[in-house]
């Protein structure tokens, strides 16, 4: 997701179009900043070229599922059958600080609980959010740059392929 999120932050630095305040970040843009600064960039657009509420939506999307694309991406998780739930564990300090206002014990781990219907729910949300940017990029791409940098459609089914998916 962060990929393509970068990919459509570096068509509208190109285009000029970046908030200055997120335009003093760039490239280095921190990973819980891209959406806003994409959001910041969509809402300015021409309501006539873009369907902003749509556009703005999706960037929710992607917003809100970001914490369990984090989970799936930096802790260790485990499917429990018999409890219908998914046990992710991890010894990041970083993590617990963020998440529980309060770092990791020696010798212990941080755990969090995802009931597996909601876990496959956020599958599905994140997996149709990172569909949409997909092509919204190439769309983009297109209007505001004027070319497609993505030249050979092999390159671009590779980036907008079901394997990118988090889960």
């Amino acid at each position: 997701m962060d990929l393509n999120l970068r990919r459509a932050l570096e068509t509208f630095h190109t285009a000029e179009m970046l908030p200055t305040h997120h335009l003093k970040l760039y490239p280095n843009l921190p990973d819980a900043k891209l959406t806003e600064a994409l959001e910041a960039v969509v809402k300015k657009m021409d309501p006539t070229a873009e369907d902003i509420a749509t556009a703005v939506t999706w960037i929710e999307v992607i917003d809100t599922t970001r914490r369990q694309r984090n989970l799936v991406g930096h802790f260790a998780g485990k499917r429990f059958p018999k409890h219908d739930v998914y046990v992710f564990v991890s010894k990041s300090e970083k993590d617990a600080r963020k998440v529980l206002g309060f770092g990791v014990a020696q010798h212990e781990v941080h755990t969090v609980v995802a009931a597996r219907s909601e876990f496959r729910e956020m599958t599905k949300s994140s997996k149709s959010a990172l569909d949409w940017l997909a092509k919204k990029v190439l769309e983009w791409n297109g209007r505001y740059l004027k070319v497609s940098p993505l030249l050979n459609p092999e390159w671009v089914d590779f980036v907008h392929q079901d394997a990118w998916c988090c889960c």
